[in-house]
């Protein structure tokens, strides 16, 4: 088999303010990204900041997490194409329980991507036709099919990511927001739902292993025992 020649990369699902959840998942991983739902403005920001001082950490926006909070962050990463990673990365989300909420203490307006901003990352996805993407949310035929949720939730950002997944279809496709961990394959992509407060280790469109990391379980399996035969 090829080395690896990117380190890896580390995705944590959603951890909704558990710092030490955070820290037992990063474990140190020289290049961690958790997508969404950290937890920033809900009273445990200090516990979160101390958690993301180790090195090699990263993360984006939910609908759980407070906009300006995590865009003033330095280790948050803003939505768009990031060439050093080679992926693209879509925060934000709906919040189905909103009504519960109280604007500016646990939930906030502005917890998806404007329409404006969300037509030009759509243009910008189709332009850079990435081959790896993390989100919080995920388009809706994925959520549809992998979790038939009843009654069918429509959120902006869910919008968003169908109209993504059909200007270009990436090899492999990671989010969050649904807390359970599961993969399906639709089209060319893998989609793959990290459960909460879980880790998925792949590797990056840069590195040999990446095809292996795009391909459904059985498949990669069969793939590793046919390398094995051959050597």
């Amino acid at each position: 088999m090829p080395d690896c020649t990117c380190g890896g990369l580390r995705v944590i699902g959603d951890v909704h303010c558990d710092a030490d959840a955070l820290v037992a998942a990063h474990a140190g991983h020289p290049n961690a990204i958790q997508i969404g739902d950290l937890g920033f403005g809900f009273d445990r920001d200090y516990h979160l900041n101390l958690a993301l001082q180790g090195k090699g950490i990263r993360f984006f926006r939910g609908n759980h997490d407070k906009p300006k909070t995590c865009q003033a962050h330095p280790r948050h990463m803003a939505s768009g194409w990031h060439a050093s990673d080679s992926l693209f990365v879509i925060g934000g989300g709906y919040s189905i329980d909103k009504m519960r909420r109280t604007p500016g203490l646990n939930w906030w307006p502005d917890e998806e991507h404007s329409e404006p901003e969300m037509r030009a990352l759509v243009e910008e996805f189709a332009d850079t036709k990435p081959r790896l993407v993390l989100s919080h949310e995920a388009p809706e035929s994925v959520t549809d099919a992998m979790f038939k949720p009843t009654p069918k939730m429509v959120s902006r950002t869910a919008t968003a990511l169908q109209a993504m997944y059909e200007a270009h279809q990436p090899d492999l496709w990671l989010f969050g927001h649904w807390h359970r961990g599961r993969e399906i394959k639709q089209g060319n992509t893998l989609f793959v739902c990290a459960g909460e407060k879980k880790t998925r280790d792949i590797h990056l469109p840069t590195c040999p292993l990446f095809e292996q990391s795009a391909t459904p379980s059985a498949a990669r399996i069969a793939a590793r025992l046919s390398t094995i035969q051959e050597n």
